[in-house]
């Protein structure tokens, strides 16, 4: 069985981003939630401190044209 066409046609639909999630010690016994997200293929680098604008910034890079493969 070859999946080599499946592979493919999903990357051409997919976007690869690393996300580095840690706590940041506002005060002794409070922290907040902070996230780095890279978009892998541009560098495209944004902080976040909720998971909602995370999904919202994911979101719009898939409906970024200008991050399609060019055939």
């Amino acid at each position: 069985m070859n999946d080599e066409g499946a592979h493919t046609g999903a990357s051409r639909h997919s976007q690869l981003f690393t996300i580095r999630v840690w706590y940041d010690e506002q005060s002794p016994g409070v922290r907040e939630l902070r996230v780095q997200l890279k978009h892998v293929l541009t560098g495209d680098t944004h902080y976040f401190r909720d998971w909602s604008a995370i999904l919202t910034y994911v979101e719009t890079k898939f409906d970024s044209s200008d991050l399609l493969p060019q055939e």
